[in-house]
């Protein structure tokens, strides 16, 4: 597998078979183009992964450039890449106001400008329909304190109405007649204003939706997690989540990540909140039971969309004048990229790595590089979310029994995936773990 662990127990320790258990999926986004040449990053993904969602290369941006001319060559690989590995693909997304070409806006606002999106529609419905069963059609139609529906004053609605949503759904009902169709949205995780209206907004056109008998099976909820705004609500993420359950509907958590926001903090009080509150949403969201799966958005640090910006600096100005960086250490051959960072505590040397904490920093951190494979920082950070959220599905509701003086800033993982001789010492008492986190 390339990194440096048996193929054999790598499989039975993957994030898929660790779902599976639990019958759920797990995914990430992708980008074909970080898997090409790159040997660890592309079994980091066959192993971990039951499904691949397009990060890019189906957006109508990226496939028709100019008008009736399409490339799919991204896109194509990517399918290629996922049945030649028995994965499934999700089809992300249809229709998103960021995802124009910018031939497009004015053409659509003629008269007969539903024809482009048709087209759009027909190329890439029926080119993938043997391969993807799974599209997110409307990509977040949901902006408060403008309409009193809620709804996005985006050119969609401009140039076709209220109903363009539902004309979408059934324009991919009709292309995809077996195909879940879905409408992802996102910034409905936390106890906010802004967010308790989006929620509302977003329930009541589910409502109105299905109340209509348009052709609407699921729905994603994006999960972009940010550590500065505040704290999850279990009450009122639960009733959320029963709220879209009760209209018959499934969820996906579908583009899990977690934007830090104290960088100035050590390095092991940065992963420890990122992977609490990771953990804080993944107890709620996955205790109901109408949520199939979660896709994170990537699952290397070197292709995350999220980043240290130039607001997050100004917050400390006195900080990093040595030519640091909260991001990656200075000198680092990865790009700049806050998704996530391994920290492993433990040092049993026999045991796989016994706890894992997440974060949205680039790799390259000299706590995690001091501790991690060379191949497995070669990738830019593999197995992080996979041992977290592994212990978060897998040790709810016992103690758990890790190896070798775990740190008490540490996810232990379950004693199953101890060494023979961790097992022994934890049976006789001889390691203590914090069940922190």
């Amino acid at each position: 597998m390339g990194l440096g662990v048996d193929c054999a127990q790598a499989d039975e320790d993957s994030l898929s078979a660790t779902f599976s258990r639990n019958n759920l999926y797990f995914g990430t986004a992708v980008r074909i183009e970080a898997v090409v040449g790159n040997q660890d990053f592309h079994d980091l993904l066959v192993r971990e992964c039951d499904q691949f969602t397009p990060e890019i290369a189906l957006k109508w941006a990226a496939v028709e450039r100019s008008p009736g001319s399409f490339n799919f060559t991204s896109m194509d690989a990517l399918t290629n890449f996922a049945l030649a590995n028995k994965k499934r693909l999700c089809g992300h997304t249809l229709v998103w106001h960021k995802s124009v070409p910018q031939w497009a806006p004015s053409l659509l606002l003629e008269k007969d400008g539903w024809k482009y999106m048709q087209r759009y529609f027909q190329a890439a419905l029926s080119r993938y329909g043997h391969a993807i069963a799974q599209w997110d059609v409307i990509n977040e139609p949901i902006e408060t304190g403008y309409r009193m529906d809620g709804l996005r004053n985006s050119l969609f609605l401009q140039a076709f109405g209220v109903d363009y949503i539902a004309r979408a759904l059934w324009e991919a009902r009709q292309l995809a007649p077996q195909a879940k169709l879905m409408i992802n949205e996102f910034g409905l995780e936390y106890d906010l204003r802004v967010e308790h209206d989006r929620r509302y907004h977003f329930v009541k056109l589910l409502e109105r939706l299905k109340g209509a008998g348009v052709p609407l099976d699921g729905v994603g909820l994006q999960a972009h997690l940010d550590l500065s705004k505040g704290t999850l609500s279990a009450d009122v993420l639960g009733r959320f989540l029963k709220e879209i359950a009760d209209l018959g509907l499934f969820i996906v958590i579908s583009e899990l990540d977690v934007k830090e926001h104290e960088y100035i903090l050590p390095v092991e009080q940065r992963d420890g909140r990122v992977a609490d509150e990771a953990k804080r949403y993944l107890d709620i969201a996955l205790g109901q039971p109408a949520v199939r799966g979660l896709t994170t958005w990537g699952l290397s640090d070197r292709h995350s969309w999220l980043q240290v910006t130039q607001e997050d600096l100004a917050r400390y100005p006195n900080a990093w004048k040595d030519g640091s960086h909260p991001g990656a250490e200075p000198g680092a051959s990865v790009r700049l990229r806050p998704e996530a960072e391994a920290h492993v505590s433990g040092d049993c040397g026999s045991c796989p790595p016994a706890a894992i904490r997440t974060s949205n920093r680039s790799i390259g951190a000299p706590a995690a590089a001091r501790l991690l494979p060379d191949t497995i920082r070669q990738v830019g950070i593999p197995v992080s979310w996979a041992r977290h959220i592994r212990a978060c599905l897998e040790q709810r509701g016992h103690a758990p029994e890790a190896c070798c003086r775990l740190s008490s800033m540490c996810v232990p993982t379950p004693i199953l995936s101890c060494c023979d001789t961790c097992r022994s010492q934890s049976k006789a008492g001889s390691s203590k773990t914090s069940t922190k986190g």
